[in-house]
């Protein structure tokens, strides 16, 4: 074998090897686990308040009236304490490689109780607390990325070479 074939064959085993570690699937692992510790962070940052709040919802009398306040009640939603702390997670958005991180809500809200357990959440009012998105960003979502930047960078560093240990073994290298 010539010097040229040798170093054809070595730079194909390291394309492949690279391709796999491109793959998107295992990026997008990587960064909802490394996401996962900014949630974290980000739930203890949020508010909580002691007291159970409740959403009122009341029948449309005509096509745009609604009917007075506290007549003709359909039901109420109750919303506990920790609602907001237990709906920031790692949120699941299609076609996204990086990893999206802040409070769940719902479009169409149909449950009557909400933040008794992680599994049903629902924090449309997050921004109405600090008057704003921004401002929630600002005061809950920035400071717990700056506070977990360092713990996320060694993790994804971390997976990264693992991966490249992994594909390296694959392919004999």
């Amino acid at each position: 074998m010539s010097l040229n074939q040798d170093i054809e064959r070595v730079t194909k085993r390291l394309n492949k090897a690279l391709d796999d570690i491109s793959d998107d699937k295992a990026r997008e692992d990587i960064n909802k686990r490394a996401g996962k510790f900014v949630a974290f962070a980000a739930s203890a940052r949020a508010p909580r308040h002691d007291k159970v709040h409740y959403v009122y919802h009341t029948p449309k009398i005509k096509k745009n009236r609604r009917a007075k306040r506290g007549s003709a009640l359909n039901f109420r939603t109750k919303y506990n304490p920790g609602n907001l702390q237990l709906s920031i997670r790692v949120l699941s958005l299609k076609q996204a490689i990086r990893a999206v991180v802040g409070p769940r809500f719902l479009r169409r809200p149909r449950a009557k109780e909400y933040g008794r357990n992680r599994q049903n959440v629902n924090a449309f009012y997050a921004q109405m607390i600090f008057g704003s998105a921004k401002a929630f960003r600002d005061r809950v979502m920035a400071p717990a990325l700056v506070s977990q930047e360092g713990r996320v960078r060694s993790f994804i560093k971390k997976e990264v070479d693992k991966l490249k240990r992994e594909a390296a073994r694959r392919h004999n290298l």
